[in-house]
């Protein structure tokens, strides 16, 4: 099911204001209401290396701060962990900005499960649990921090974050991730809630969702998800129903110093709605996210409607839109450019299968013509092998 089928006429109505900020109903009324209890999730956050003026983080908390007050609680990915304990002062001012913003807009829950989360090795994942602990912020997606429960009404909201893939080895399991040792945790610490929220770090290079990117939609669904909200992707995705639960597929960047060519200058906020337990709202609220030009806060009219036209078309279970995209072509193209054997033993087969799809969409004739060829060496290779061992 779409968002179109969602919002059967997708029409001005499901637009709406949260002050100043534009916002987008995809479930439930277009406004906000004094009896609902709201939760906020927000994309990758964090800076490496470089840090934005006081100026320019003054000028993005006097927004965001009303913005999120709206809400009950606010949750966010830290894509970039603390880098305090190597010393540098760069790495302290980083640590220091990140909390003080965190606080000052209102975020109350960090998740930590995603590919960058071993950055800095074990002291790293052991020092940023210490300074957000100090800092009063709760955190998801680590051993030590598994779930968090949510009362509403009287009813149990769990909100649970996990990984796809991660950059480093985690070989003592610090990162909670998508293996089936973690699923399970996850169900048995949320057996007893009444809604569960899986918060998954599950990007791709295309503007679609893949074959596994449902597929793990699918095992969360089946240890009890009832909402999926995925970061992972620096470029807002699409919002479809998987199985009768809503999936959001990407939400995009927040603030955030990593820039490549897929980043996108919209990310947003998904709000979730609950009455007693029982999610009647879900909705949009975009918002400019390219801080190292200082462009933070709400959309203008036109940008508000590109950013409704991009969810909308984005909004497709039609995994092959995955391989004919365009986007597709270009990451693959830029990692073949960019290939080193160094990564060959981070290469799936699923890796293989997708590239050799993309490929076949895109130049259908030679993407044949490699087929050919890939088979005929692999016959001669096989009959040089049975010769060779004929004659041992």
């Amino acid at each position: 099911m779409t968002v179109s089928e969602l919002l059967a006429d997708a029409c001005p109505r499901a637009e709406f204001r949260v002050g100043e900020y534009r916002a987008y109903s995809f479930i439930g009324d277009a406004k906000l209401s004094d009896d609902v209890d709201y939760v906020c999730f927000t994309g990758d956050f964090g800076f490496s290396g470089w840090l934005p003026t006081k100026e320019i983080i003054e000028n993005h908390l006097a927004h965001e701060s009303i913005l999120l007050s709206n809400f009950r609680l606010n949750v966010i990915n830290l894509e970039y962990m603390l880098p305090g304990f190597r010393g540098s002062q760069l790495d302290r001012e980083i640590d220091k900005l990140v909390v003080d913003t965190l606080k000052k807009a209102g975020y109350g829950i960090v998740a930590r499960a995603n590919n960058h989360a071993l950055d800095h090795g074990i002291d790293g994942i052991h020092y940023n649990t210490t300074q957000l602990a100090e800092a009063g912020l709760a955190m998801i997606g680590i051993r030590d921090f598994p779930v968090y429960e949510w009362d509403t009404g009287g009813k149990k909201v769990a909100i649970f974050a996990l990984t796809d893939e991660a950059d480093r080895e985690d070989q003592q399991s610090l990162i909670l991730a998508m293996n089936r040792a973690d699923l399970a945790l996850i169900q048995q610490k949320t057996a007893g809630t009444h809604f569960r929220i899986a918060f998954i770090h599950l990007g791709s290079m295309s503007s679609f969702p893949s074959v596994h990117e449902r597929e793990q939609v699918d095992r969360l669904i089946d240890i009890g998800a009832d909402l999926v909200v995925c970061t992972g992707s620096h470029f807002i995705k699409g919002i479809v129903m998987q199985r009768g639960k809503p999936v959001a597929h990407g939400i995009g960047n927040h603030i955030f110093s990593f820039v490549d060519t897929d980043t996108e200058p919209i990310g947003m906020h998904l709000v979730a709605g609950f009455r007693a337990g029982e999610l009647i709202q879900l909705f949009a609220v975009p918002f400019h996210n390219t801080i190292r030009q200082g462009k933070t806060g709400p959309l203008d009219e036109a940008a508000f409607a590109f950013f409704k036209k991009t969810v909308l078309e984005r909004s497709v279970t039609d995994t092959e839109k995955y391989f004919s995209d365009p986007r597709s072509l270009k990451n693959l193209i830029e990692y073949m450019n960019d290939f080193r054997f160094s990564k060959l033993n981070k290469i799936k087969w699923r890796h293989v299968a997708y590239g050799a799809r993309i490929l076949f969409h895109h130049y259908p004739l030679i993407a044949m013509s490699g087929s050919v060829l890939a088979l005929l060496l692999s016959v001669l290779l096989l009959r040089w092998m049975i010769l060779a061992l004929v004659h041992l």
